[in-house]
């Protein structure tokens, strides 16, 4: 199986330029395509044979994306952050808003989608929270046998690997687009600025991150 995860990128990304981005990972027809940073990005296009999660109701579920290839009667759902943290830019907005967690299954087996809040200064206790909830959904204590997926901007590589040694996985990827898994083979991995000869728009110099692999129990 094959998947993508995009951080869209901040409002200097329009709406047509993520629907854009959006379509041409689509396009290469993956079991999965996830991000993050898609808010202000429009109600995100519908692609025949893929069940969109797209949720408004919260900002920081409207921050994240998915498309599931091939199921039609996916039941997905979200764990809310509930503490919100300083902003490092635009202040005068006030707090930014909490995050949110999406989680679904795939042929058994758990996907997480999620994006930590950055290493701004006061944003340390909503970071913190947010790990704690990753380590509660991912804790191979509640189920050792069962595949565990999560695809993330992690903003910051240390914490990503300090996740996955407290659920006993491991970090795919080297960017803050990443993957912590455990119980998976990983076939190819890698970063793509773009894909098809369409180049993605997002602020992230490495892209989008890709990966393909198996469920191994």
């Amino acid at each position: 199986m094959r998947a993508w995860f995009l951080n869209l990128g901040p409002s200097t990304t329009t709406p047509q330029e993520a629907a854009s981005d959006i379509r041409a990972m689509l396009r290469t027809e993956p079991a999965l395509v996830m991000g993050c940073e898609s808010l202000d990005k429009g109600p995100l296009p519908n692609a025949p044979g893929y069940t969109k999660i797209r949720d408004t109701s919260l900002p920081g579920r409207a921050n994240i994306f998915a498309y599931v290839k091939d199921a039609p009667d996916l039941k997905w759902d979200w764990v809310d952050c509930h503490l919100k943290f300083p902003r490092a830019e635009h202040p005068e907005l006030g707090p930014h808003w909490p995050r949110s967690i999406l989680r679904f299954p795939l042929h058994g087996e758990q996907v997480i989608v999620a994006h930590k809040p950055p290493l701004w200064k006061g944003a340390g206790p909503a970071r913190w929270e947010h790990d704690q909830k990753l380590s509660r959904m991912m804790n191979p204590d509640r189920n050792r046998q069962r595949s565990r997926m999560l695809f993330w901007d992690c903003n910051g590589m240390e914490g990503a690997q300090a996740l996955a040694r407290r659920v006993d996985g491991w970090v795919v990827g080297e960017h803050i687009d990443n993957a912590v898994v455990r119980k998976v083979q990983v076939v190819e991995k890698g970063y793509r600025p773009g894909v098809d000869g369409h180049h993605f728009a997002t602020d992230h110099p490495w892209g989008a991150f890709y990966l393909r692999f198996k469920f191994t129990n």
